[in-house]
C-alpha cells in the first residue's frame, strides 16, 4: 500500500512538470571553433604509439609484465616489497602502480620518446632494457621465495 501511495504522488508530480524545452538560437560558428580547440588540444596530448613499431610494443607488453609480475609478488609472497623509489609505498595497490606508469610514459611522451627519431629511439631501447630487467629480477624473486 505504501509503494502504490508513493506511486501515485510521483505520477502526479510529473505530470505536473512542464519538460518543454526553451527556445533557443544555437551559435553555431562558436560550436564549431570550440569544437576544432577541443580536438586540437587532445591531439597535442595525446600519446601515440606506433603499434607497428616493435619497440612502441614492446614497451607496452614489458610494461603490462611488470606490473603483474609486481601485483603477484606483493599479493602472493609475504616477504616481498615494492622497490621502485617512484612508487614510494613497499605495498602499493595496483591503482598506484598504474598511475606511476601512466605519469611515466606521459613524461616520455613528453620528452619526445615515442617520435621515431634515432637519439629517441636508442633511449627507448634503454627503457625498454631497464623495464625487462625489472621484470625478470620479479620473475627470480618470485620463484626464489616459492
Amino acid at each position: 500500500m505504501k509503494k502504490l501511495i508513493i506511486a501515485s504522488l510521483l505520477a502526479l508530480n510529473i505530470s505536473a512538470l512542464d519538460l518543454t524545452l526553451p527556445e533557443q538560437d544555437f551559435n553555431f560558428e562558436q560550436i564549431e571553433k570550440d569544437s576544432k580547440e577541443i580536438w586540437d588540444y587532445s591531439n597535442k596530448n595525446r600519446i601515440d604509439f606506433d603499434w607497428n613499431e616493435p619497440m612502441h610494443q614492446y614497451y607496452f607488453w614489458i610494461n603490462l609484465a611488470d606490473m603483474a609480475t609486481t601485483m603477484y609478488a606483493l599479493e602472493n609472497r609475504d616477504n616481498l616489497y615494492e622497490g621502485n623509489i617512484l612508487v614510494n609505498d613497499h605495498t602499493p595497490e595496483l591503482e598506484k602502480l598504474l598511475i606511476q606508469k601512466a605519469m611515466v610514459t606521459y613524461a616520455f611522451h613528453e620528452f619526445g620518446m615515442f617520435s621515431g627519431e634515432e637519439l629517441t629511439d636508442d633511449w627507448l631501447y634503454l627503457i625498454n632494457v631497464g623495464v625487462t630487467l625489472a621484470t625478470i629480477n620479479n620473475y627470480r624473486l618470485i620463484l626464489k621465495y616459492d
